[in-house]
């Protein structure tokens, strides 16, 4: 394979879909404080992973926390899996890559 190829080919899977990345941290988000799981001010963001780890059908993303000392150590809240079809949440088991209980709005 050419080098040029080899570099695209690369690339390409170590890609992100930042709109999708995006829409699920937004639904992430909104689960988990529906749920009462997390304050909404107290959530920073999501990091999405490479679209390769994702497994058909989810996104894999972390929620992290806001640093409030002077030096910090992991802001990490929670490891979850958003279904793209339907935007259900469930937890995300990292250790065995696995899904975990589905995260369940509050009614």
């Amino acid at each position: 394979m050419p080098e040029d190829e080899q570099a695209a080919s690369v690339k390409a899977e170590a890609s992100f879909d930042i709109s999708a990345d995006a829409k699920a941290c937004d639904l992430l988000k909104a689960s988990l404080v529906a749920n009462r799981d997390f304050e909404e001010k107290n959530i920073a963001g999501c990091d999405g992973v490479v679209d390769s780890f994702n497994p058909p059908g989810f996104r894999i993303a972390r929620v992290n926390g806001y640093c409030h000392e002077e030096i910090c150590g992991s802001v990490l809240m929670g490891w979850f899996a958003v279904e793209e079809d339907t935007g259900r949440v469930f937890e995300w088991n990292v250790a065995d890559e696995e899904l975990g209980p589905e995260i369940n709005p509050a009614s």
